[in-house]
């Protein structure tokens, strides 16, 4: 397909590079023709010889590698004919990118937040662990996979290179605007995420259309419309791949990040058949030659690591919205869960119903942890019934049936067996328990367990069945309840920034004066913010007033509380803060935003970003919210009228000493 009208175009490109047009790097022929020439079945090994011999660089290389220590020849290698022999056209590949492309676009310095040879160590690991995995699927060229993984994180070397923003200036900002999620994080501040600016430097530079469709889909959400079917599966081979390595702690950068498991994985891969130690142990053998060379070192223990990966693969299926199983039918005659909007109501009259109709002895409520690897209780009925502490935290690997209700969408009825079970049947002081899931659209949400530890009556599979559906329709209920919690949540917040909107905000304030209590308050208005808007558009503004909404929320406390109070002015609440301690604050998160702007400076270089914060304390003076709000406002207006990037305090108008920002000159 044509990925043209997918990538970003060249002024929004240009937009985040330092370089103009003509100074950006070129792709060296001979890597050209390397990536093209290793995927031909035509091609042979005196194909490639002639290739590496056009670039003295490429043919030193090979002959270095041939002739270290790993390799442990009697003999030297002196001819690039036998080295190709016994390197083969992946080690090759490897080697010609290397030095074409990341050694002569960024020096190779090992150490710091984007350490090149921590990065270098992770494209070589997706590409053998995405060449295993495309052999394992039969995918068509095993090779083509190799290449795609070595060239996946293409963008992050383009922006460390040529960005206006660096990748380590990002990396060392990211803890400032918080979050784990990179692209979204790279789009911010950066203006693009990597994987679009990879894929438009892959098709300047005229690499084959599946490997540039690989750049670009590897972390988006869901495939680009249009792919072919090669291309969509070889996309989802190297998310997979580069999903699997982030998950043994190889990612590409050191921020402690996992990346959703890509929709497209569990369409076209068998996850199941799939021996996740023998892939691992032959990315081992694929890497360890090279590896040495380039001075990386991999955890030694395959079978810890496949374990690991299995645990991960079902934490990014969590991860990925809508992932999970199907959702059992619903019945329509159990209809008392959707009689209220609240989840704490919810539970409690769905238990006492199934077990009025059903006449259970006991009946648990289970909800999966945040982590998605724990049960925690949460209701009994009835509520005198006893509840074994084993129930509060219960691991679901623990028991292979709650796995199979889970992951099978479907009840269970557990009577003896694995070892895992039987602990659960004497932990609960019975014989026999049943389980149906909680699903909310199709996402299990937790389980509902009944027993008969008192009267010890069977229970029927039909039974389990009719529990499944009420089940089902409870799991309705609360994703309605959650919903009904967020559009209450969207009622009270501003849509841009996600942070309170104004009525929100002054009416937190309201009811904190109100009560007496000590509060300060902080105005914030960003510096010349019309200058964003009319220099680069009001999309450019929109994503300042985001970033700063980051920071305001990275740098609160936690019964702070913040909101957008119009345009570019932002209100901070401080509880139980006296004004020292407010302006302090206030300056802390003044340099903050001060530093965010030597980082966008080169982005932005007629917009220095920079705010002036007014702070004002409820005193005999500003006793109202009104009163408390006009001090503030005349306090940022001291600060701008002043020259504006510093803090005022409303009292006696004192302005705050300013700490030097990082970065500044």
């Amino acid at each position: 397909m044509d990925l043209h009208n997918l990538l970003p175009s060249k002024e929004e490109v240009m937009r985040v590079l330092a370089k103009p047009a003509h100074e950006l790097p070129a792709m060296p022929p001979v890597a050209v023709r390397l990536l093209r020439l290793t995927g031909s079945e035509d091609a042979g090994a005196i194909d490639l010889v002639r290739v590496v011999e056009t670039d003295p660089a490429i043919a030193a290389r090979v002959l270095k590698l041939i002739n270290s220590a790993g390799f442990a020849l009697p003999h030297a290698v002196s001819s690039l004919a036998h080295a190709v022999v016994l390197l083969g056209f992946s080690a090759i590949r490897a080697i010609a990118l290397d030095v074409a492309l990341f050694e002569r676009l960024t020096a190779k310095k090992a150490g710091g937040v984007f350490d090149r040879n921590h990065f270098w160590q992770h494209c070589l690991a997706v590409a053998s662990l995405g060449r295993a995995i495309a052999r394992s699927v039969d995918y068509p060229d095993p090779e083509e996979a190799y290449a795609a993984g070595l060239l996946h994180d293409l963008g992050k070397i383009v922006i460390e290179a040529c960005g206006r923003v660096r990748y380590h200036d990002f990396l060392e900002h990211l803890p400032r605007i918080g979050g784990n999620q990179l692209i979204a994080a790279e789009t911010g501040l950066i203006g693009m995420g990597h994987h679009s600016l990879g894929a438009w430097f892959a098709a300047r530079w005229q690499f084959p259309p599946t490997i540039t469709a690989v750049i670009l889909g590897h972390h988006l959400s869901r495939t680009p419309p249009g792919l072919t079917e090669r291309e969509s599966l070889l996309t989802a081979i190297i998310a997979l791949a580069d999903f699997l390595t982030w998950g043994q702690g190889l990612g590409s950068v050191t921020v402690p990040a996992l990346p959703p498991l890509h929709p497209e994985i569990e369409r076209r891969i068998p996850l199941a058949k799939l021996d996740f130690g023998e892939l691992l142990t032959e990315m081992d053998r694929e890497v360890r030659d090279v590896g040495l060379f380039y001075h990386c070192s991999f955890p030694s223990s395959h079978e810890f690591r496949a374990n690991l990966l299995r645990t991960s693969i079902e934490l990014g299926r969590h991860l990925r919205p809508g992932g999970g199983g199907s959702c059992a039918t619903p019945g329509r005659s159990f209809t008392v869960a959707h009689r209220s909007l609240l989840a704490d109501e919810i539970i409690p009259a769905t238990l006492q119903a199934i077990r009025q109709d059903f006449h259970f002895d006991r009946i648990h409520y289970l909800e999966i942890g945040a982590a998605e690897r724990s049960l925690g209780r949460i209701a009994v009925e009835p509520a005198f019934a006893p509840s074994p502490p084993c129930l509060a935290t219960l691991e679901v690997g623990d028991s292979p049936a709650v796995i199979n209700c889970l992951r099978g969408a479907a009840p269970v009825v557990v009577t003896d067996g694995h070892a895992g079970d039987s602990r659960l049947l004497d932990c609960l002081a019975c014989g026999e328990i049943g389980m149906a899931p909680v699903l909310a659209q199709g996402k299990s949400r937790g389980l509902i367990l009944v027993d008969n530890w008192l009267s010890g009556q069977p229970l029927s599979g039909e039974d389990m069945r009719a529990i499944a559906i009420v089940a089902a329709e409870m799991g309705a209920a609360l994703e309605n309840a959650r919903l009904y919690e967020e559009a209450q949540g969207r009622a009270e917040r501003d849509g841009l920034t996600g942070l309170y909107n104004r009525a929100t905000i002054e009416g937190k304030l309201i009811d904190l004066v109100g009560r007496g209590d000590e509060v300060s308050i902080g105005l914030l208005d960003i510096d010349f913010f019309k200058r964003f808007n009319d220099t680069y558009g009001h999309q450019t503004g929109d994503a300042i007033l985001r970033l700063i909404a980051a920071a305001m929320k990275k740098l609160s406390r936690p019964g702070d509380a913040v909101g957008r109070y119009g345009g570019e002015e932002f209100l901070i609440l401080l509880p139980a803060t006296p004004n020292a301690h407010a302006c302090r604050f206030g300056e802390r998160l003044r340099a903050e935003i001060e530093n965010l702007g030597h980082l966008l400076r080169r982005r932005f270089p007629r917009c220095p970003l920079t705010v002036s914060i007014g702070v004002a304390t409820l005193t005999a003076e500003t006793d109202t919210h009104n009163q408390l709000l006009e001090a503030a406002d005349q306090a940022l207006y001291r600060a701008k009228h002043a020259g504006r990037n510093r803090v005022v305090s409303a009292h006696r108008f004192h302005e705050v000493p300013r700490t030097a920002a990082a970065g500044s000159p």
